[in-house]
Parts: C-alpha cells; sequence; structure tokens
C-alpha cells in the first residue's frame, strides 16, 4: 500500500475504490471497442468519464491517466513504484533488455554506460553525418520524375540511413536497404503482436512469426559481425557504436557485454528510426495542410540560412522550424501511448489503484485535452512559443516520455528533424495527393494508415 493511500485512509478521507468508465462485453469487456478505434474510445472515455478511467480488457484490469498531475506521478515523483507493464514481454524479443525494456539495476546501469553518448558535444558532433545524409537524399530526388512519393517511405529510409551512418560510420552506408526493410518487417510484427487478444504468433508457427524470425537472424548476424570486428581491430571512430564500446560504467567499472550491446543498438535503431521518421512524416502532411504554417517555415529558413544548408549551429535561431515539429508530434505523437503496473497499491485522483493493475498514459489524449489546449484539434506551432509555452503542466505534452526513464536519444532526435525539415523544406514543397483522408493507424506507433503519398515541388528559390 502507497504511503499517499495509507496517509488518506488515515485520515479518514474518502478514497473511491474504482473510478468510472465505460460498460464493456461479458469476458472481453472493452477490448473490442479498444481494438476497433483505439485512439477514439480512449479520448472519449477521458472526455466522458473524467482523468483517471477504468477500462476492464478482458482478463485485465486497467486504467487510463490522461491529466498532467497524474502522469507526473507515474512517470516521475512515484516511478519507483511502478515498472514496465505486460506488455513490454511482446517487443523482447526484438529490443532485448535494453533501455526501453529492462528493468532496476540492469536498467540503471545501461542508462549510466549510454548516457555519455547523447551529451551535447557528441550531438553536435554527429550533426553533420545528418546534413550530409540528407544531401545524399537530395541528390538522388534530383532525378527527374513526375510520380508521386510516398513520403512514408521516403522519411523511413532517410532516418534508418541516418541512425545507420552515426551508429556504425562508414560502414552503416554499406548495409543499405535490406537492413531497412528486416528492420521494417521486425518492426510491423512487434506492432502486430501489441494489440492482439490472444498472442498467437508467440508461439504458433504462423507465416508472420517465421518471416519475423528469419528477419530477426539477419539483423542479429549483422550487428553481432560488427560489434565482433571493431572489438577484433580495437580501433575507436566518431560513431555512436565506438561510444557504447568504450563506455565504461562510474560504479562497477563494468563495459557492455556483446549482448548489452546488441539491445542497446536495436533500441537506439527503432527509436531513431521508427520514431523519428513518423515525426517527419506527419509534419510534412500537416504543413500540406496549412499553407500559412509553411509560409512562416519558408520565411525563416530565408533569413536565417539565406539559401544555405542548415548546421547545427543554426538550430537555435531555426525556432519556427522547431515549432513546427513540436505541434505535430502534440497532434500525431509517434509514440502514442506508455504502459506502466504498479508494484504497490497506490491512490491517484482520490482512486485505489491495486498492484498488478496496467496504467496507461497517452501522449495522444492528453496532448488533445480540451482543459489544457485551446482548440486542441487545430494545428498551431505558436503553442510552443516561450510565453505561451511557460504556464504550461510539464507533463500537458510528454512525446519522449519523462522522469527519470525520458527517452535519451530526446535531443538527438530534435536535432535531426530540425535539420531535416530545414534542409527538404528549402528546396521542396510537398503536397497531398487527392484521395481519401488521411487517418492515423495506432500500432507500436502512430503511423499514418495507408501510408503518404504526396507530389514533390521543386522550389524556384531553393538553393
Amino acid at each position: 500500500m502507497s504511503k499517499g493511500l495509507q496517509e488518506r485512509i488515515g485520515a479518514g478521507m474518502e478514497v473511491r475504490t474504482t473510478p468510472p468508465g465505460p460498460r464493456g462485453y461479458p469476458l472481453v469487456g472493452i477490448l473490442l471497442r479498444m481494438r476497433k478505434d483505439p485512439l477514439g474510445f480512449l479520448t472519449e472515455a477521458a472526455r466522458r468519464y473524467g482523468d483517471v478511467v477504468s477500462l476492464k480488457m478482458g482478463p485485465m484490469q486497467a486504467y487510463l491517466l490522461s491529466h498532467p498531475d497524474h502522469i507526473q506521478h507515474v512517470l516521475q515523483d512515484h516511478h519507483r513504484n511502478y515498472r514496465k507493464s505486460r506488455f513490454v514481454e511482446r517487443v523482447k524479443p526484438f529490443l532485448g533488455e535494453g533501455l526501453a525494456t529492462s528493468e532496476g539495476e540492469t536498467w540503471k546501469m545501461q542508462r549510466r554506460l549510454a548516457q555519455p553518448a547523447f551529451h551535447r558535444q557528441q550531438i553536435a558532433a554527429l550533426a553533420s553525418v545528418v546534413t550530409q545524409t540528407v544531401e545524399d537524399t537530395l541528390d538522388q530526388w534530383r532525378a527527374p520524375s513526375d510520380e508521386p512519393v510516398d513520403m512514408l517511405r521516403q522519411m523511413m529510409l532517410l532516418t534508418g540511413d541516418i541512425i545507420l551512418r552515426t551508429m556504425f560510420g562508414a560502414s552503416g552506408r554499406d548495409l543499405g536497404r535490406p537492413v531497412l526493410d528486416d528492420f521494417d518487417a521486425v518492426t510491423r510484427y512487434c506492432m502486430d503482436r501489441m494489440l492482439a487478444m490472444i498472442d498467437w504468433n508467440s508461439f504458433l508457427p504462423t507465416l508472420k512469426r517465421r518471416r519475423f524470425r528469419a528477419a530477426m537472424d539477419r539483423l542479429d548476424r549483422a550487428v553481432h559481425e560488427i560489434i565482433t570486428a571493431r572489438r577484433r581491430c580495437g580501433e575507436a571512430r566518431d560513431d555512436l557504436l565506438s561510444m557504447l564500446l568504450l563506455a565504461r560504467d562510474g560504479e562497477s567499472g563494468v563495459q557492455m557485454t556483446d549482448q548489452q550491446l546488441r539491445d542497446e543498438v536495436m533500441t537506439i535503431f527503432f527509436a531513431g528510426h521508427e520514431t523519428t521518421g513518423l515525426a517527419l512524416t506527419w509534419s510534412w502532411y500537416l504543413l500540406s495542410q496549412h499553407p500559412e504554417a509553411e509560409q512562416r517555415l519558408h520565411q525563416e529558413l530565408a533569413q536565417v540560412l539565406h539559401g544555405r544548408p542548415p548546421t547545427f549551429d543554426d538550430l537555435p535561431r531555426l525556432t519556427y522550424t522547431r515549432m513546427v515539429i513540436e505541434e505535430s508530434m502534440r497532434l500525431y505523437p509517434p509514440s502514442w501511448i506508455i504502459s506502466r503496473a504498479p508494484i504497490c497499491d497506490d491512490d491517484i485522483g482520490g482512486f485505489r489503484i491495486p498492484s498488478g493493475a496496467t496504467v496507461f498514459l497517452s501522449q495522444y489524449v492528453t496532448h488533445r485535452h480540451p482543459k489544457l489546449w485551446d482548440a486542441p484539434q487545430r494545428f498551431d506551432p505558436e503553442r510552443f512559443a516561450p510565453d505561451r509555452a511557460a504556464d504550461r503542466p510539464r507533463f500537458a505534452y510528454f512525446p519522449f516520455s519523462g522522469g527519470p526513464r525520458q527517452c535519451l536519444g530526446d535531443q538527438f532526435a530534435m536535432m535531426e528533424a530540425q535539420l531535416v525539415v530545414a534542409r527538404l523544406a528549402q528546396a521542396y514543397r510537398f503536397r497531398l495527393l487527392p484521395g481519401p483522408p488521411i487517418t492515423a493507424q495506432p500500432l507500436l506507433t502512430l503511423r499514418p494508415r495507408d501510408g503518404l503519398r504526396m507530389i514533390v515541388e521543386p522550389r524556384a528559390e531553393s538553393a
């Protein structure tokens, strides 16, 4: 029983046992409704029942928390009472015991070992890799073509190429699309498992499982071969893998094993490829729908860059560029939901949250909370101007999670996204191809369903 719960009971204060929530069906509860439209269902549940909602999902009791104070309670103030939920087991075949999935002392040591690789000076050193990769992409795009492109696919290829080069240095270029295709297959398999009522793919030899195993074997083999070669030559290089290889825990003096390195490589690859690629994809979609914001972006790029490509030193002055990305991640957060499980009973918002339950914290829901955001459905990058953001609760916006387990690569991701948006927007305008409305597909990450087909128009004033 948590200290807060004990104090409330001792003081004779009411602790309501069960929060309100939607009624479900016998046996399955709200699982069918959740699977049909997770975003709409959770958003409506928070609007109708409040900031703490009870969700009966088959045999599992879950709670949706959407108030910033409650999110801060779980992720920061009382984080020691919360561990990863049972859903994390469904991605461990892919991510192993990396920073995103490990717990306790294992996680603490991994965090200490990995943190130096993401210090500001290291991020600045890797910025030139980002800019060169974008230039290589532009060279490919300059080949004449009137065909529309799938910007989801293009941004995934670009961020995948960036993370391969920043992770493995020059050798990352040689891995190329086969590795990215295998990575995409593995990611999609894990996405399919996340909301499965019965996880058939975990024990039946389905076609999806066989394809996953084949792709996973190829990825593991490629990563282990690079790690073995690096250990053998002992050469220090200016890439993330070298930083992880040389990292030594200040408390224990130990270094990462090959298996730990593999797990961190997969975790960083996922965070630096999937989520950043989606943030960029949604940014192009929203800019295409809001010409006034696109014009403001072009004005800033012209005033700051004067036609030359952006560099790391330009980032502090590309403020509107950053606000566009932040607002895109508010409306379409790539990581759209977090789950945790309390170790001991807790008290949140006057309700008892029992140990063993599952707690959902949804960026998508909180980022659209009508009491936190004016006209929450509207795309308005100016929300993130310093004067408007100053009084906003810390956890009203948490695209990179928060507390001790906040994404270690958040600054790298924002650096990368700013440079990519700035450089591509200098050279091109992106127009949405006419067709069915773009809808969000909430799987492991928040993707545009069926991709994002766009017309790429060269800008006459581009560099």
